[in-house]
């Protein structure tokens, strides 16, 4: 008897269950002619992409608003994306990419964000995406669409859905003392006793 090792090359996304092998065996003269058929158990690992995400306006050193987390007319948003691996296997060679196309929304960010590797079960680096909303955009809902690729393995989509909201008045009172002939804050009851 003798001992053959056998190398098998199996690709990562091999998802059976078994791998199903036929071992043949014959000599020169033809006359030994034996086979059998053999399984082998398989597990499949592979990285779960996803990812979470911060609206920025005006609570991020880029970003341009009144903090009040709204998307309104006339502000620079910060749309910060954290890549997740969920999965038990790296994810490789991780991308992202933007697509927002809104009467508008002026990006300032490029399409495609490189994020490297993920290792399984965590976080990778955090990306920002950002665009300007201009006053001249319609208010209204619109899409972002982000698409996480990675080597060898399915990409991840996902469409978020915002509003645009209009831009609120803000009101001011000029002149806040006594005497500045343009009124000031005060319980005027309490002022006149």
């Amino acid at each position: 008897s003798i001992k053959v090792p056998v190398a098998l090359n199996i690709p990562k996304t091999y998802s059976k269950e078994a791998i199903d092998l036929k071992l043949l065996i014959s000599d020169e003269r033809k006359t030994v002619d034996y086979s059998k058929s053999m399984s082998i158990e398989s597990s499949f690992r592979q990285p779960e992409l996803s990812f979470d995400y911060i609206v920025h306006d005006g609570t991020s050193p880029s970003s341009d608003g009144n903090q009040n987390g709204i998307i309104e007319m006339g502000e620079t948003i910060d749309l910060e994306i954290i890549p997740q691996n969920n999965g038990d296997y790296l994810a490789d060679d991780v991308a992202i990419d933007v697509k927002l196309k809104h009467k508008g929304i002026r990006t300032i960010s490029k399409k495609s964000l490189a994020v490297g590797k993920i290792p399984p079960k965590s976080n990778g680096s955090t990306k920002t995406y950002s665009f300007i909303v201009q006053r001249s955009a319609q208010p209204g809902q619109f899409t972002i669409a982000v698409r996480m690729e990675q080597a060898v393995f399915n990409a991840y989509e996902e469409q978020l859905v915002f509003t645009i909201e209009e831009e609120k008045v803000e009101t001011f009172t000029i002149g806040q003392k006594k005497g500045s002939r343009f009124g000031y804050f005060g319980d005027m009851e309490q002022d006149r006793l």
